[in-house]
């Protein structure tokens, strides 16, 4: 991320040393806040350009109020909060268009260009960087031209022209090089490495990526050695020299986590369980994959996706409509001068009166224009926000039954052979036979063995895939049973196979009732319904335990909302009730859409543990 600095406006009512003194200040915090984004120290750079931006406000100095926004919105980005990022780079946005300040319009463009492409929006990524392209063109200076090539790189990557963004990098690599703007040097090589790795020639994308750590080195540029360690722990990895990955990423942890990066962070944690799961530590494996899972769900989730657009929306709409009033003005002052040169009185009300209709025939063609667009909007985000919903869902499936597999086939056969090696010690050697000890190890592998199976079939309920509903939830509510927790199943009707995915849902919320009655409702006794008549299928979770608030559900309850939204999006009816006595959740389903007339269809089978 670069940042300019330039002159200023001045103030009223200031006097000049007063106004000297304050635009010292604020250029002192922006210098600041740069000279801490290059050390990676994310919070004290946003606090620094925090201050500018107060100090630049009471100024009414709208160009530091443009830089300072930059910096804002450039420490959110590198902290994964994209929707603060949005928000402060659009506040710069529109200030950069008022005063017509182009090479603030390309940076900011730029930046847009950059934070569509991490949240993987291709239209509104090429709209930016063709915006960068353009106004580079004006501006015809050579930071401008290689930051718009960097983008033109990047757009041509994501339509699959390799050649073209190789041939792109390879111009900012010789025109940064020819103006000493080593920052663009480093940025292009280590996009090349990407690219490479990316086209599987992995050799060639380490030498890119060492010329980036030289050029880094040469000119003590630190700010790009989590990049450039997290990219070569990538590429090592899928040359299989896993333990020169390892060391490579374990230095773009530490970077990441002082810097506050979180997406970053995302990724690494991503990339450093591959590495151990190809080192067959296992149980490090999980662990980072959790931690990265953990970090992707605070970064991607529906409703900051849903803010940025709205945001970038209303600024796109406010550009239109004020070319659209400009347009107006323009025809409105023409229109009075032809009636300042017309003589005749009924000539000029005649003009009057067409240009009132014409003002409102455009105003009311807009007014239901733009009525027509907001509704297409909000079904558009519907539609949207239920995508998401499912295909996260569907991923956490999937996750879970490749973590599944994992276990049955790796953590589960090791423990087998261990016992059977356990069984051949004791053939060697009779008195192990009467050793506590010994027999206590026998039953500890038993038991982790059994804990692994269960583990296992809990994450992919094989049981599910193969019998249906019917037989699952009644498995479910058996094994749920305990001392002091009696649970009841009924079936009613002809409970059909359905849709995998389908009867995964129900199944899961099942799962998730029973879970939440375990652990909150200290009830004694549930009852769990499923009926099928007449195509419809209704499931009732019922209990006798102390009930719940039903209005912290919204804030607290993220597995029933889930639920909820998910029940909504298949047409169906939710409902809960709760007090001192009991809670009740009941779903009902049209179920014709679901019902499969093969059952071994697996079209949509979402187990990969096999029996």
């Amino acid at each position: 991320m670069l940042f300019t600095f330039s002159a200023q406006l001045g103030a009223k009512g200031k006097s000049a040393r007063d106004f000297h003194a304050d635009t010292t200040q604020i250029n002192r915090y922006l210098l600041l806040g740069k000279q801490k984004h290059h050390q990676s120290k994310l919070d004290s750079a946003k606090f620094f350009f925090s201050q500018a931006l107060i100090l630049s406000r009471k100024l009414k100095d709208s160009t530091r109020m443009i830089n300072a926004y930059i910096g804002i919105g450039a420490e959110d980005y590198h902290r994964g909060d994209y929707k603060g990022a949005t928000a402060n780079w659009l506040a710069g946005l529109k200030l950069a268009e008022l005063r017509k300040d182009q090479v603030k319009q390309l940076e900011l463009n730029s930046n847009f260009s950059s934070l569509f492409l991490t949240l993987r929006n291709k239209k509104k990524a090429i709209y930016y960087t063709e915006n960068t392209y353009r106004l580079a063109k004006i501006l015809k200076d050579t930071a401008s031209l290689a930051t718009a090539l960097i983008d033109l790189s990047s757009r041509e990557g994501i339509f699959g022209n390799i050649d073209k963004e190789a041939h792109y990098l390879r111009e900012v690599i010789k025109l940064s090089n020819a103006s000493k703007n080593y920052q663009y040097v480093i940025v292009a090589y280590i996009n090349l490495g990407h690219s490479n790795k990316d086209q599987k020639k992995y050799e060639t994308a380490l030498d890119y990526l060492g010329k980036a750590t030289a050029t880094a080195k040469a000119h003590g540029i630190k700010e790009y050695d989590l990049i450039i360690y997290a990219a070569k722990a990538m590429v090592l990895q899928n040359l299989n020299r896993n333990d020169e990955a390892l060391i490579n990423i374990k230095k773009a942890i530490p970077l990441a986590k002082a810097a506050g990066a979180a997406a970053s962070l995302r990724n690494i944690y991503a990339v450093t369980s591959g590495i151990y799961s190809n080192l067959n530590n296992h149980k490090e494996a999980l662990y980072y994959l959790r931690k990265s899972n953990l970090l992707k769900d605070s970064l991607f989730n529906i409703e900051n996706e849903a803010a940025i657009h709205q945001m970038e929306i209303e600024h796109q709409t406010v550009k239109k409509e004020k070319a659209i009033s400009d347009q107006n003005l323009i025809i409105s002052k023409n229109k009075l001068e032809i009636q300042e040169k017309n003589k005749y009185m009924m000539v000029a009300i005649l003009v009057t009166i067409i240009l009132a209709a014409i003002s409102i025939s455009v105003y009311l063609f807009y007014s239901v224009k733009h009525k027509t667009h907001r509704h297409k909007l909000r079904l558009v985000e519907k539609e949207k926000e239920v995508a998401i919903l499912e295909a996260l869902i569907s991923g956490e499936e999937k996750e879970r039954s490749r973590l599944a597999l994992e276990l049955h086939d790796s953590v589960g056969g090791i423990l087998s052979v261990t016992k059977m090696q356990m069984s051949i010690l004791l053939d060697e050697h009779d008195h192990l036979s009467t050793s506590p000890t010994f027999e206590k190890t026998i039953f500890m592998l038993d038991t982790a063995s059994t804990e692994t199976r269960s583990i296992a079939h809990n994450l992919s309920p094989q049981i599910l895939f193969q019998k249906g509903l019917d037989v699952s939830i009644a498995s479910l509510c058996e094994k749920t049973k305990g001392p002091t927790l009696n649970v009841v199943y009924y079936s009613i009707g002809n409970v059909d196979r359905y849709n995998s995915n389908f009867e995964l849902f129900i199944y899961r919320t099942v799962q998730e009732g029973l879970s939440n009655i375990i652990r909150h409702a200290c009830a004694k006794e549930v009852i769990v319904q499923l009926s099928s008549t007449n195509n419809i299928l209704s499931l009732t979770i019922e209990d006798d335990g102390k009930g719940m608030d039903l209005s912290t559900i919204e804030t607290l309850g993220m597995g029933l909302n889930n639920i909820k939204s998910r029940t909504m999006a298949k047409g169906g009816i939710f409902e809960i009730s709760s007090s001192a006595t009991g809670t009740t959740i009941f779903l009902e389903f049209d179920i014709s859409p679901y019902i499969l007339n093969n059952i071994y269809d697996s079209a949509n089978d979402l187990s990969l543990v096999k029996t």
